[in-house]
C-alpha cells in the first residue's frame, strides 16, 4: 500500500504558517504630542522601544511616529497607524531640520536625539501619550547626530 506524504505535508505546513501575519505581542492605538518649553516641537520623529519586564527577553519592535507641524503623532510598529506594543517605553525624539517641516524654532537647541528621562506607558485602548522636554533636558540629555 503506498502511503502519501502529501497530506502530513500540507498539515505541517498549516500548523507552521497559521500565525503568519500580524503581531505576536498585544497593541493599542497611541497618538500624542511633543512640545519643549511649553511649544509643539515638529521637527523630525519619535521612536517608542519596548522595555522588558524582568526575565522578559523578547518585547517587540519599537513603533515610530512622524512628527507633524504642531508636534503630534500617531505611532505604527508593524502597518501604519496600528499603534504600539501594550507596556512601558522608552521614548526617543529625533530632531531632523532637513525634514518637510524644516528647522527647528532658533530658540530650540541644538540635538540629534534626546532619550526622555522616565519610561511612557502605552495601555490596552485608545492613548494620547504627551512628551513634555524642557530645553534644560534636551540640553543635558540630547545627543549629537
Amino acid at each position: 500500500m503506498a502511503c502519501s506524504r502529501t497530506p502530513f505535508a500540507a498539515l505541517t505546513l498549516l500548523l507552521v504558517c497559521g500565525g503568519c501575519g500580524g503581531s505576536p505581542y498585544d497593541l493599542a492605538p497611541a497618538t500624542g504630542s511633543v512640545t519643549i518649553d511649553g511649544q509643539p516641537f515638529g521637527h523630525g520623529k519619535v521612536m517608542f522601544a519596548p522595555v522588558s519586564q524582568g526575565s522578559q527577553v523578547e518585547v517587540g519592535k519599537p513603533a515610530f511616529g512622524l512628527l507633524n507641524p504642531d508636534g503630534t503623532f500617531t505611532l505604527s510598529t508593524y502597518a501604519a497607524d496600528d499603534g504600539a506594543v501594550i507596556g512601558k517605553h522608552w521614548v526617543t525624539v529625533f530632531r531632523e531640520d532637513d525634514g518637510p517641516n524644516g528647522p527647528a524654532p532658533a530658540g530650540v537647541p541644538k540635538f540629534g536625539r534626546v532619550v526622555v528621562p522616565a519610561p511612557v506607558e502605552v495601555t490596552d485602548g485608545a492613548n494620547n501619550l504627551r512628551i513634555d522636554l524642557t530645553a534644560e533636558q534636551v540640553r543635558r540629555l540630547g545627543a549629537p547626530n
